[in-house]
């Protein structure tokens, strides 16, 4: 508790908007699950990202030897486990988008495990030239918007507007040296 306070610290004092982004995120969820409904995205490469978690319900049947459990869903949604995981699942999902888009222009070998990239050294500029150019096409326009949109169009409900954007100009990516 005491690590994930001063992570939690670090990054209201770095990115202050990332807890916004987050509180919003969970308040979306959570309305979206009174309403026995998930979330729903997708993204500019055509990727949908589902959320949907549902209670279990977990029966045991004895046997002469041992018991057999068997776990099933009665198929309410799970509100606690929609609230703690959109945040990292919705981010893990733009990560794959963002890797699809780079793939797409990227000449060289490439290799992908979960959201980490890596290609032959002497690839390696134009990899990252491909990563950042990939970032700012994804990244353009209100994506966290367009979130809201797709979710009420899909419900019928109301969500609550998104945190407003930064004043971070996105194609610095391009040339940052980090």
């Amino acid at each position: 508790q005491f690590m994930s306070q001063v992570q939690f610290d670090c990054i209201d004092k770095i990115a202050f908007n990332l807890r916004a982004v987050m509180s919003w995120y969970q308040e979306c969820v959570s309305i979206l699950a009174d309403h026995e409904q998930g979330w729903e995205y997708t993204n500019p490469v055509g990727f949908t990202m589902r959320q949907f978690y549902t209670r279990k319900l977990s029966t045991s049947i004895p046997t002469p030897n041992y018991s057999v459990r068997i776990q099933t869903t009665n198929g309410d949604i799970n509100k606690t486990k929609q609230v703690s995981g959109i945040s990292a699942n919705q981010t893990h999902s733009l990560d794959g988008a963002l890797l699809v888009l780079a793939h797409a222009t990227f000449n060289g070998t490439m290799s992908v495990i979960h959201d980490s990239v890596g290609c032959h050294s002497s690839d390696m500029e134009e990899l990252q030239t491909s990563l950042r150019k990939s970032h700012v096409l994804l990244y353009q326009g209100n994506r966290l918007a367009e979130m809201k949109q797709q979710n009420e169009d899909r419900t019928g409900l109301t969500l609550p507007e998104p945190p407003k954007m930064g004043d971070i100009e996105l194609s610095d990516v391009l040339t940052a040296t980090y």
